[in-house]
């Protein structure tokens, strides 16, 4: 569906967008996998990742942002978010990877651990809050978990993932790992937002203009660590109860402000079809620093 979108927006984006970003969506350092020798846990918490679909072009997408960042504040620690961009100076790859894997029809729109409603692993932010798809999601029990070491030299990051599980599965699984940045701003037009709330009252972005020129935008995605349907960590299609499986990874971060990256770690199965593709757990953690097991 990113043709059709193309048309729509193909004019703007000549005329607003720069492309002046440092390299996005690039396989830098992955390592071989490592089966550990250590006792997996027995549970994990169950946590959510959002992939939203954005542009600065798109005029209604600050305020799935702010859907968003409602559904972070009233789950916190247990709702993740990653804002892919297209159209626009923060473009990248995993745009098209997940057009091609979930048929991405709108901007506004997101995927909530890329499980379906009404047919559909995409989900528009006005049926965000009658698909009960966060407390559905959150209710699920976890069948898998992943803790998250890492640390900064330099330029570089070293980012070290490892997954367990406790019970058996069957399937394509995979670990997908994403590097984010807070807050992104840039002095080119192709950074302003379009903004269909400016003359709208009861919305935050009330008279900020249209388009907002300075916007910070929350969580983009910045690079995709594995290939954009993740890394094998299937041993002949299965994995065990109890088994940890370790990845390591080093990628460069020159460009970025390292202070606002975050790396987002998950588990997915790869489907056969738009709907069948699924995230079964989720971690972060800011850059330079560990998350554990939880």
């Amino acid at each position: 569906m990113k043709n059709a979108l193309y048309l729509a927006f193909a004019i703007l984006f000549l005329s607003a967008c720069q492309k002046n970003e440092p390299g996005t969506d690039s396989i830098d350092g992955s390592k071989n996998s490592n089966v550990l020798q250590e006792v997996a846990p027995t549970t994990f918490t169950q946590k959510l990742l959002v992939e939203m679909y954005s542009s600065a072009v798109c005029a209604t997408c600050p305020d799935a942002m702010q859907k968003f960042l409602n559904y972070e504040s009233q789950y916190p620690g247990r709702v993740i978010g990653a804002d892919i961009h297209t159209f626009d100076p923060m473009d990248v790859p995993m745009y098209d990877t997940l057009d091609n894997l979930l048929n991405i029809t709108a901007f506004s729109s997101g995927s909530f651990n890329r499980l379906p409603y009404n047919g559909s692993a995409v989900i528009h932010k006005t049926e965000w809050s009658s698909s009960n798809i966060v407390n559905t999601t959150l209710q699920k029990t976890a069948k898998c978990g992943l803790k998250i070491n890492t640390t900064i030299t330099g330029n570089n990051a070293d980012i070290s993932v490892a997954c367990a599980f406790n019970t058996n599965l069957t399937g394509d699984y995979r670990l997908t790992v994403y590097l984010t940045e807070d807050s992104v701003t840039g002095s080119a037009s192709g950074y302003n937002q379009s903004n269909y709330y400016n003359n709208t009252p009861s919305s935050p972005f009330y008279q900020l203009g249209n388009p907002i020129v300075g916007y910070y935008h929350r969580d983009v995605l910045r690079k995709v660590l594995t290939s954009g349907k993740g890394k094998s960590i299937t041993n002949g299609g299965a994995v065990t109860k109890g088994t940890i499986i370790q990845n390591n990874f080093t990628t460069s971060i020159s460009g970025y402000n390292s202070s606002r990256l975050t790396v987002i770690a998950f588990i997915n199965k790869v489907g056969n079809t738009t709907t069948t593709h699924e995230i079964l757990n989720a971690q972060k953690v800011k850059l330079g620093k560990n998350q554990s097991w939880d």
